[in-house]
């Protein structure tokens, strides 16, 4: 097909897509990428955790590879990127945390050389009695989920999280025009969002299959051989209670 073949088809297919479903959908997707849109995907990191911890058995091990998930969400359409959102540990209280905060610097330093992945940075704070807290993480999230819906940026978000608090924003991306999809757990999601998302895609261990890790990220500093260790803040149960988000 010609580039000129292609415009054309661009602009004559759209109104079609509607009808076609099963093989053919995915053929003129195969041909065309473009003509299913531009998807970015944001990822709630904390309740993706939480809920993980909530229905592993006690010997599973590996974690969630950000980029495999990403793209099995997004699937043939076109992937622009993936914003993972968490809280940055800031003081931490213990040995713990401190350890915590390592493994979470190693994470931040092993996702820069991922394609088309960001983190974003909220804050973890702690109260008086060393409960963890998150600062402004929903808060960045909404933000670039509307600013890029403003931009054009995307056709489709891609919402991993169950938090209510979401709710309007998604609402008002949809009246930019935009698609929004909500992956989350079905023993942990707001039916307000739920109601709000154009359509939920429900995760559970077998829909992740193809999507872990065997080791935990890991980067190579000085002294470091880059080896990977089992456990730390990014493993299977780095998070003992939910967080909160103030």
């Amino acid at each position: 097909m010609s580039d000129s073949d292609a415009e054309q088809a661009q602009g004559l297919l759209p109104d079609m897509t509607d009808q076609l479903t099963g093989p053919y959908l995915d053929l003129v997707r195969t041909l065309i990428p473009d003509l299913a849109g531009k998807v970015m995907v944001f990822i709630d990191w904390a309740y993706l955790l939480n809920c993980l911890n909530a229905i592993r058995s006690g010997t599973d091990t590996g974690i969630i590879d950000v980029a495999k998930f990403g793209a099995k969400l997004v699937g043939r359409r076109r992937l622009i990127r993936i914003y993972v959102y968490d809280g940055k540990i800031e003081r931490p209280p213990n040995d713990m945390w401190r350890e915590r905060q390592a493994g979470q610097q190693r994470f931040e330093a092993a996702l820069a050389h991922v394609p088309d992945v960001e983190i974003r940075w909220g804050r973890l704070q702690f109260t008086e009695g060393r409960q963890p807290r998150q600062k402004g993480v929903d808060v960045l999230l909404s933000l670039d989920m509307l600013r890029f819906a403003l931009k054009s940026n995307y056709d489709t978000a891609i919402l991993v999280s169950g938090d209510g608090d979401y709710a309007d924003v998604v609402r008002m991306v949809k009246d930019e025009g935009k698609r929004v999809e909500l992956v989350a757990f079905p023993e942990s999601r707001s039916w307000t969002l739920l109601q709000a998302a154009d359509t939920c895609v429900e995760v559970d261990m077998a829909f992740l299959t193809d999507c872990w890790r065997t080791q935990v990220y890991e980067s190579a500093g000085p002294g470091e051989d880059g080896a990977t260790q089992s456990g730390g803040l990014f493993g299977s149960r780095w998070m003992e209670q939910p967080l909160r988000n103030d």
